[in-house]
């Protein structure tokens, strides 16, 4: 657990997109290793989409000037997308369920989520936070969310961040909610003749 804990904190994995078809692991090691000590490379072909790979750091450090110095950087002749890799949905997460959660819309594309956690952390203790991707393209939806342990803190996040800019644009907050049913699915659950 602790290990998880100190790997979310100081996390040493790369996600690299939007890479040309003739790049390489070698290449990639050569090119990221100029920044740091890497332990491996990654490439991962899917059909229809274009090669990403994940790219890890010996340390942290090493990690967060590697993700400053290549993000946009152009490798034969594409721009290359790099942010954190997600951690793997199969580490025991912490139980948010009975946190108070914030909706964050209208977020620029660019906004990483430790940018997400920073704008929100001096409201309070926030317990986790979240940018919701495309899961092909790993491109931001545009909307995230971001989860406070009390109540008090999660009403002062959305009125004091509620408008306010973050990267290129305002951002709008608000409760968040789960979808409710279609109003249709509604009346005719209450119809008892609905089945019939």
């Amino acid at each position: 657990m602790d290990q998880i804990m100190y790997d979310e904190i100081n996390p040493k994995t790369l996600y690299v997109g939007n890479l040309s078809e003739g790049v390489t692991e070698a290449l990639l090691l050569v090119l990221f290793g100029k920044i740091g000590t890497c332990k491996c490379c990654k490439i991962i072909h899917e059909p229809g989409n274009d090669p990403y790979a994940f790219v890890e750091f010996v340390d942290g450090t090493s990690a967060a000037a590697a993700l400053a110095a290549m993000n946009k950087r152009m490798v034969l002749g594409k721009e290359m997308k790099v942010n954190w890799a997600a951690s793997p949905s199969t580490a025991p997460k912490q139980d948010t369920s009975k946190h108070f959660h914030v909706f964050v819309g209208d977020l620029s594309s660019d906004i990483e989520q430790h940018q997400l956690r920073d704008a929100f952390s001096m409201y309070g203790e926030i317990s986790d936070c979240k940018i919701i991707r495309d899961p092909a393209t790993m491109k931001s939806k545009g909307y995230g969310f971001v989860s406070f342990v009390n109540k008090a803190e999660a009403e002062t996040a959305i009125s004091g961040m509620n408008n306010q800019w973050l990267g290129t644009r305002p951002i709008r907050t608000n409760w968040a909610t789960r979808k409710p049913l279609a109003p249709m699915v509604k009346e005719n659950a209450k119809n008892p003749f609905f089945l019939r």
